[in-house]
């Protein structure tokens, strides 16, 4: 009797504080000779735990690639007792290029590191499901998580877009399409849909009053900005309360570099 008492304490601890987080505003500007993503920081717990923003949905990958994720980002685990171990997309995807190493290249290469996160994230998910059902309660849609993967190489930069799907018995992977220039965005795209048409009054608002430094000009081109600018807007504008924190921005260039132009010193960076 003692033992069940303990296991069945040990079990309410970790189910009680059990966690699955989503990210809130992918921006990703595909612009000349260059790929630049920015998100935002914060993660939204969805249960009652209160929101944290220092969530990393920006990652710099094995061999001259990038990833970014919204959605549900990750898993936190409710410590000692829980079965599942925490897990979060953008290390996965560390973990899904490693794997694929350097057998392939570009495009090809790019489209295996994004299956092989697929497989990865959807094996997490079905654990987590296994011992938390309740997890999937405070979904929005069966789209659990969204993936953007880059790469460069000869001068050409390879992207492609990955969605984790429940249907209520199964965890996949569909590939998605997405517009690619000269801006996208995934997660919550209110705002960004606003500022994409020049009628809304944001629009307006932003193309009368936005000026950029000359300081900052000088560090970075007109492009780069508008992304961080985009998903800064998403923090202050979006009704949710979903977006905010630190803007993490990187850019990816056609000759392979990478170049954190503002990261958390959390946000994974492998140095190739």
């Amino acid at each position: 009797m003692k033992l069940f008492m303990i296991a069945f304490l040990a079990l309410s601890v970790y189910s009680a504080s059990a966690q699955i987080k989503t990210g809130s505003i992918v921006v990703v500007g595909f612009l000349k000779n260059k790929l630049v993503i920015a998100a935002d920081s914060r993660g939204t717990y969805k249960t009652s735990r209160p929101k944290n923003d220092d969530q990393c949905k920006i990652a710099a990958l094995s061999n001259h690639a990038v990833f970014a994720s919204t959605g549900a980002i990750g898993y936190g685990s409710g410590g000692i007792g829980d079965p599942v171990s925490s897990w979060a997309n953008v290390k996965e995807a560390g973990n899904a290029s490693d794997a694929v190493g350097v057998r392939t290249h570009g495009k090809e290469r790019i489209e295996q590191i994004a299956d092989a996160w697929v497989q990865i994230v959807s094996i997490d998910w079905f654990i987590t499901y296994l011992f938390h059902p309740e997890v999937l309660d405070a979904m929005e849609d069966n789209v659990l998580s969204i993936g953007f993967f880059a790469t460069a190489e000869d001068g050409e930069i390879f992207s492609t877009l990955r969605a984790i799907v429940f249907d209520g018995t199964t965890f996949s992977g569909e590939q998605r399409q997405f517009t690619t220039g000269p801006f996208c965005a995934f997660g919550k795209v209110g705002v960004y849909n606003e500022l994409m048409t020049p009628a809304s009054d944001l629009a307006k608002s932003e193309a009368e009053h936005w000026t950029i430094s000359p300081t900052l000009t000088q560090r970075l081109d007109w492009g780069t900005l508008r992304a961080i600018r985009i998903a800064d807007l998403t923090a202050a504008y979006e009704p949710s309360g979903d977006v905010g924190g630190h803007i993490d921005a990187v850019e990816l260039w056609d000759n392979g570099s990478i170049h954190w132009v503002a990261r958390k010193c959390q946000c994974p960076d492998h140095e190739d």
